[in-house]
């Protein structure tokens, strides 16, 4: 399975939207209505009217040279971790890795809270950790201490390297207050 890209979706929305506009507006005309070709005659007998008809096409073309070239180069990324073993075929999810580093972050002493995102890289997996951490932690020493745990920890449970681990601390919280005893 292949996930795609924000950009990719929007571009893959519009287009989308924009041939529906004229398959429908081709049905219609089809049908008797020729408003849409009155239209079109207008706008293409001044000369700014063909430019923007030449405009709206060139746009069209990019954006179905930009597809195809993502749906059949493998533009899209890969979700998941494929391990060819004796008994058959194995596949490890990339959320499901995200989600193993993410407890791995959470579990560590300081961090509040904590997102992951792993990609494939070239010679293995690329993690990116965005963290919240306490005032208390030594950001530096949390850094090394999680991209070594990271690193033998996807490699012990999935069985694939870790190219790069980057951690990103997002926010510093206040230290949490203790409730003051009455008297």
């Amino acid at each position: 399975m292949k996930a795609i890209s924000i950009i990719d979706r929007i571009i893959l929305v519009l287009y989308t939207i924009t041939l529906g506009l004229v398959s429908l507006a081709m049905i219609l005309v089809g049908f008797g209505w020729l408003n849409p070709l009155r239209f079109l005659d207008r706008l293409t007998l001044a000369v700014s009217g063909r430019l923007t008809v030449a405009v709206i096409g060139a746009i069209l073309l990019v954006i179905s040279v930009r597809l195809a070239s993502v749906a059949f180069t493998g533009g899209w990324r890969r979700r998941h971790i494929v391990h060819q073993l004796p008994m058959g075929r194995v596949r490890v999810s990339l959320p499901a890795v995200e989600g193993l580093v993410r407890r791995l972050v959470k579990a560590h002493g300081g961090v509040h809270e904590a997102h992951a995102a792993v990609r494939m890289g070239k010679k293995g997996l690329t993690v990116a950790v965005r963290a919240t951490v306490g005032p208390e932690v030594e950001i530096a020493t949390l850094s090394d201490e999680l991209q070594q745990a990271i690193r033998a920890q996807v490699n012990q449970v999935v069985g694939v390297g870790v190219e790069r681990v980057s951690i990103d601390v997002d926010h510093i919280t206040p230290a949490a207050r203790v409730p003051r005893e009455s008297s």
